[in-house]
């Protein structure tokens, strides 16, 4: 009798649940005259996704990175000026999906390899002799680098103030992810919804 119960809710599981949610978006879509999207898409220029952030979801905002580093003409810009606009327009490019989204490493690299070339040599694609740590040129002037940002180090920064805000903000998006993941003060849930913001702050 339990086993048959059991079968029973499973096929109710599968058969009605996806025709009701399916009643109720098409409700949704009459009411607020939208289409129905598919993950992912793009989002004022930020990819929108499921899971874990992966470098297919990443790749149209590096490529669009790689685009404006090739529209300069960095030979006739003194090294100065492509650290100028290294700091502020290629950082400013990239500064809303590092606030949400913890990037893979190897992407990480990828920029940072066009970011050495552009200064060395204003051309993204060729290599320069780098006379000087790359550590040490994103120093601070005062320790003798050139004040370049590390982008690896921005993104941790942005992680942690993530991570800040989550712990102790009683705003929506907070409330939220802590509902979704947290089952008790010490305790998180085993089993989850698939985030793409959760796998950088636990």
């Amino acid at each position: 009798m339990v086993i048959f119960l059991v079968n029973m809710l499973i096929i109710l599981k599968v058969l009605f649940i996806p025709w009701i949610l399916l009643q109720f978006v098409t409700k949704v879509q009459c009411l607020l005259s939208y289409g129905h999207g598919v993950l992912p898409f793009n989002y004022l220029g930020l990819s929108i996704f499921v899971g874990a952030p992966k470098c297919r979801f990443l790749q149209s905002l590096v490529d669009k990175v790689k685009l404006k580093l090739t529209s300069w003409k960095g030979k006739s810009l003194s090294m100065m000026g492509r650290i100028q606009l290294l700091n502020t327009v290629i950082t400013g490019f990239l500064a809303c999906s590092f606030n949400i989204y913890k990037w893979t490493v190897s992407i990480i690299k990828q920029v940072e390899q066009w970011n050495r070339n552009f200064i060395w040599t204003g051309d993204i694609m060729k290599k320069g002799i780098a006379t000087i740590n790359w550590a040490k040129i994103c120093s601070p002037l005062e320790n003798g680098g050139l004040k370049i940002i590390n982008l690896h180090h921005e993104n941790n920064v942005y992680h942690l103030k993530l991570t800040w805000k989550f712990s102790y903000s009683n705003k929506s998006l907070s409330l939220l992810l802590k509902a979704r993941v947290i089952k008790s003060k010490y305790q998180f849930r085993m089993v989850y919804k698939s985030s793409s913001i959760w796998p950088r702050t636990k």
